[in-house]
């Protein structure tokens, strides 16, 4: 193989003639071309909490680009990056100061209504949209609390300015966050057609985090092109996601990837009873969406 910058020029069995290239012994390894993850959090710490009060912003930092080499080494040459800063970490790695990492596609803050999947805060802590503005780096660098059409435009567009490449918006509850139950939706069409809006005016898309039949359908009629998770989803949604080439990135490693033992182990008494309220129906999911033709992207999703 011939490579040239970031690009594969040629493939041969033969010897190829590369002027002064320089010739790397591969020893009868395997080369492959590089794999891509569609579903990274590299600045997020686990657990959100703990991580988000008593974990310095230079820690997150650290770790990740700690993480971003790492997932290079395992072969990973671009990722997507949807939620928490990753736009510093792709300018590092481009950079020349010795930063080694794959190529960072980055959505910046999530956006998240009060009480979503996003809303890290504490029961006892305000609202930084009714208190005078955030309190927390996290509420700036990692989530982006909106409620209404107005604020779901600013938090996309402050996110562009911070160098996203992509929005990503919570229109559903989660398993691992505290206060927004898995059935419940987040958003409403309006505020989704809201932050489409702001990443087509930026000549992107927008991508959402959705576990319901209820919540993917929502975004996917509001124009979103790409759904993270989607467990519940019933045939006729598929049909849809499939109709308009919506892309899915189903989160398997999280769910069918753990014992119960090890669910219960790892998660609050809470979040392991919405884990196991999806673990069942992933794979009726997984079948509705194949025979319907949506486009499944990989991704790991995987916080340590």
């Amino acid at each position: 193989m011939l490579g040239e910058g970031n690009l594969i020029k040629g493939v041969s069995i033969d010897p190829i003639d590369a002027n002064d290239a320089m010739v790397i012994d591969g020893d009868g390894r395997t080369l492959m071309p590089g794999m891509m993850d569609m579903h990274t959090h590299l600045s997020i710490v686990r657990e959100l909490s703990t991580a988000r009060h008593e974990l310095s912003p230079l820690a997150h930092g650290a770790i990740a680009m700690k993480r971003a080499e790492g997932m290079l080494m395992n072969g990973f040459t671009t990722v997507m990056d949807v939620g928490g800063p990753a736009a510093y970490l792709g300018e590092l790695i481009e950079g020349d100061a010795g930063f080694f990492g794959p190529r960072i596609y980055s959505a910046e803050a999530m956006i998240t209504q009060t009480s979503g999947h996003g809303d890290f805060r504490t029961r006892m802590e305000y609202n930084p949209n009714n208190s005078g503005g955030v309190n927390s780096w996290y509420e700036y660098y990692t989530s982006c609390i909106a409620d209404g059409v107005t604020e779901i435009r600013r938090c996309g567009r402050e996110n562009f300015r911070k160098g996203a490449t992509h929005l990503k918006m919570m229109v559903g509850g989660g398993v691992s966050s505290r206060f927004d139950p898995l059935h419940g939706l987040q958003g409403s069409p309006e505020e989704i057609a809201a932050a489409v809006e702001v990443a087509r005016n930026m000549k992107t898309f927008v991508t959402v985090h959705a576990y319901t039949d209820e919540s993917v359908r929502m975004a996917v009629e509001a124009g979103v092109p790409h759904i993270l998770h989607a467990p519940l989803i019933t045939e006729d949604t598929a049909k849809l996601m499939g109709e308009k080439g919506v892309y899915m990135q189903p989160n398997l490693e999280a769910v069918l990837g753990l014992t119960e033992e090890n669910a219960a182990a790892f998660l609050s008494p809470a979040s392991f009873a919405k884990w196991k309220s999806i673990y069942d129906e992933y794979p009726v999911a997984m079948e509705a969406a194949i025979k319907h033709g949506v486009k499944i992207v990989f991704g790991t999703d995987l916080l340590s």
